[in-house]
Parts: C-alpha cells; sequence; structure tokens
C-alpha cells in the first residue's frame, strides 16, 4: 500500500512540474485571483463568473469558494482532480487536509464522485464534504 500511495504522489508531482514548465515556456503564467500564487496545475483550478459578468480563476478550490461565500459570485466551475475536467462547483465534492495539493494550505481538491474523493482520502488523508459544507468550513470563510 506504501508503495502504491508513493507512486501516485511521485506520478502527480511530476504532472505538477510539467505542466509548469510548459506554461512558463509558453509565457502564460497565471496567478490565482485571491492569494496570487502561481496557478501550477491546471487539476486544481477552479473559476468563477461573477454577478456583473466577469470571471476570474483560482489555483485551488479553497480560493475559489473562498470567493463564492462573499456572495458575489453568479456560478462556479471547479476541476475534477484525477481528470481534469471542468465540473459544476455546486455538484462536487470537496476534500480538505489531504496530504497533496498545489496551492494553498491545508490543500483542497475536487472530486466529481464522493466515492473517489473518499477513496483519496483513505491513501492521502482528509475531510470529505458537500458544496455547502465547504462553504461552511472555517478556513473557507477566512
Amino acid at each position: 500500500m506504501k508503495s502504491s500511495r508513493f507512486l501516485a504522489l511521485l506520478v502527480s508531482i511530476m504532472m505538477v512540474f510539467a505542466m509548469a514548465t510548459a506554461s512558463i515556456a509558453a509565457g502564460k503564467v497565471k496567478t490565482c485571483a485571491k492569494c496570487g500564487k502561481e496557478i501550477q496545475t491546471q487539476s486544481s483550478r477552479f473559476y468563477v463568473v461573477y454577478k456583473d459578468g466577469k470571471k476570474d480563476s483560482f489555483g485551488c478550490p479553497h480560493c475559489g469558494l473562498g470567493e463564492i461565500s462573499k456572495g458575489n459570485v453568479k456560478s462556479a466551475k471547479a476541476t475534477d482532480f484525477l481528470r481534469g475536467k471542468k465540473i459544476n462547483a455546486e455538484k462536487a465534492f470537496y476534500l480538505k487536509g489531504s496530504e497533496f495539493g498545489t496551492c494553498c494550505a491545508p490543500y483542497w481538491l475536487t472530486f466529481s464522485s464522493k466515492d473517489e474523493a473518499e477513496k483519496f482520502s483513505k491513501g492521502f488523508g482528509g475531510t470529505v464534504m458537500t458544496y455547502d459544507e465547504a462553504l461552511k468550513d472555517p478556513d473557507v470563510q477566512s
């Protein structure tokens, strides 16, 4: 079990490094609209559309959910961590506090399936939450 966990972490780190290198080489370095950190991977990106039509992207679910909690967001898309596809943020499941993440600590990841979020948490720790539970989390509110 430890070797498969290590291998999964190693592959994830290699993916983050490869994506960051490609972004820098292309001159398309993006920064998180909330914390200002460089968005290093597409697999944790979070997108919002404000009520006035403006759009922003964030480096992780933590930053995106924090923006939603302010009440000025019309809609949001999260990125499924395992597949890299945009999903409706309200239907997503959130994993807070895993050992793996790419932006703000405690790390937050998004999954399209509760089952997948729970399986990932068994290997890397953390607490699985629904959208509503995540918005009420004290870390998101700060």
